[in-house]
């Protein structure tokens, strides 16, 4: 009987112990959902290699252009980590460096980070629906 009630605490530990780890976002699913909700919303959007990122330090950066038929198609640069807590850090530590001309909107959803270059600053053409496409899965 004790034994049955000691294995039923550990198992209540472990179980209320695990309940509590960071929830991630595959790379796979956020793009599926990333590139649905914006074709959704009528954004034109054609995903570029992946490279090497020069805003986050040794990280790969998965990117877009939205409108890529314009001659100065705006720029989106995802990233994706293994946790929330490293995504936060690497939003704050970020080197975004861009010309005067170019607008920089920053989003996280759970350990993915996107960045939105604008081409027009004044005329943000695409600003709320790249927020909802990043907010748009759970």
């Amino acid at each position: 009987m004790k034994i049955a009630i000691f294995m039923n605490l550990i198992l209540l530990g472990f179980i209320f112990g695990c309940s509590g780890q960071d929830k991630v976002i595959s790379q796979e699913e956020f793009l599926s959902h990333f590139k649905s909700s914006l074709v959704e919303q009528g954004v034109e959007v054609e995903q570029r290699a992946e490279s090497k990122s020069n805003v986050i330090k040794d990280k790969t950066v998965i990117p877009f252009a939205v409108s890529p038929s314009e001659k100065h198609p705006d720029g989106i640069s995802v990233f994706v980590f293994d946790s929330s807590k490293e995504a936060k850090k690497a939003m704050r530590e970020a080197q975004i460096s861009v010309t005067t001309e170019t607008r920089v909107r920053e989003y996280r959803n759970k350990n993915i980070v996107v960045f939105y270059y604008m081409n027009d600053i004044i005329l943000p053409k695409y600003e709320k629906e790249v927020e909802k496409a990043v907010k748009s899965i759970k």
